[in-house]
This record gives C-alpha cells, structure tokens and sequence, in this order.
C-alpha cells in the first residue's frame, strides 16, 4: 500500500507543476495577444500613416487647384481689361471716323462749289466771247 499512497510532497509537487504549467500557457497566451495587439498597433499607425499622406495629398491638390483658380481669376480680369481697352479704342476709332466723315462731306461740297464756280466762269467767258464775237461782225 504504500506503493500506492502518495507522498504529500509529490502531491504538493504535481500541483506546483500544474500551476506553473498553468501559468506557463497562460503566460504563453498573453504573449501571443501581446503580439495580436502590437500588430494591430502596427497597423492601425500604418492606416493613420497612410490616411495623412492622403489627406497631405488632398492638401496639396486643394492648393493647386487653389492657385490655378487664382491664376486663371487673374487672366480673366486683364482679358476683361484689355477687352475694355479695346472697346473704348473702337469707340474713339469711330468717333474719329464720324468726324472725319463730316470733314470729308465739307471737303467733298467745298471741292462742287469750286468745280460749280469754275465751270460757271467758263461759260460767262464762253458766252462773254460768243456775244464780243457776235456784236462784232
């Protein structure tokens, strides 16, 4: 029989082995979500990372479409500008135009009354020789 009776030492032996085993898997457990944890730790900087380079990214597309918008705001106001430039010159062009056209209308009756005088005085010599001719014979 005491073969088969335990010594209370061996007992207490097997429950401290039983523990430590206990507490070795359990520590083993612990590691392995420790290690869960520090991956998913990883990967949640890795999303964070990758969501400010987007964000960056979307920065730097904003402010270049920003300065373009700017630039092209720019490029219309001196097309505007230049568009009114040349309206006004258009309008000094005809304004001129209309006054010269009245100089030239002046010139033009100015150029018929010559011509009229000039032919008027050529008949009156004409008739004025026709008559001396005629009273003469």
């Amino acid at each position: 029989m005491a073969a088969l009776q335990r010594d209370p030492i061996d007992e207490r032996i097997d429950r401290l082995t039983e523990n430590v085993n206990k507490l070795i898997e359990e520590s083993e457990r612990d590691r392995e979500e420790a290690k869960r944890d520090r991956e998913e730790a990883k990967r949640r900087r890795e999303e964070a990372d990758r969501r400010r380079e987007e964000a960056d990214r979307r920065r730097k597309e904003s402010d270049r479409r920003r300065k373009e918008s700017d630039r092209r705001r720019e490029e219309s106001d001196r097309l505007t500008e230049n568009v009114n430039k040349l309206i006004e010159e258009s309008e000094r062009q005809r304004q001129e135009a209309k006054e010269l056209g009245l100089r030239f209308g002046y010139y033009q009756q100015s150029t018929q009354a010559v011509v009229n005088l000039a032919f008027s005085l050529v008949a009156s010599a004409t008739i004025s020789v026709f008559i001396t001719t005629v009273l003469k014979r």
